[in-house]
């Protein structure tokens, strides 16, 4: 008999020691970049369309957004806990719904983001006033 290669596409490893848990009510401070560090956010219409998705997302989730930095190659979103699926699916589905949609527009097929993306969680006021400081600085930062 022969030896059957198993192609585990949607299992992503954690580092030793750590685990996902969800649904403890906790902020989730979500970092994602653009593939390569292109600036695909960086043009207005592109980041009013983020917005306006990122928007519907949270709706239909059941979630907050309490901050968010979007800057020309990346975003930056504290968030709390989705009510209706987890943190995971829903930055998921928001990163397709933009990658489709910016495709469609520019006419291209190219990659939209980058294959990983964080998630930290935030627990505590000094960590809330911490990520909150974080986000305000990086929309300063901006040109």
């Amino acid at each position: 008999m022969g030896t059957r290669l198993c192609r585990c596409d949607l299992i992503s490893l954690m580092p030793k020691g750590q685990r996902r848990v969800y649904g403890t009510g906790e902020l989730h401070f979500i970092t994602s970049v653009c593939y390569r560090q292109q600036p695909k956010l960086a043009e207005e219409k592109h980041r009013a369309l983020f917005l306006q998705l990122l928007e519907q997302t949270a709706h239909r989730f059941g979630f907050e957004v309490r901050g968010v930095a979007v800057l020309p190659d990346r975003f930056h979103l504290l968030m709390t806990e989705p009510a209706n699926d987890t943190a995971d699916h829903a930055v998921e589905m928001l990163r397709h719904r933009y990658g489709r949609r910016y495709n469609s527009s520019a006419r291209t097929d190219e990659q939209v983001w980058e294959t990983k993306w964080t998630d930290v969680h935030v627990v505590g006021d000094e960590a809330l006033a911490a990520r909150l400081e974080f986000l305000r600085q990086a929309e300063m930062a901006q040109p």
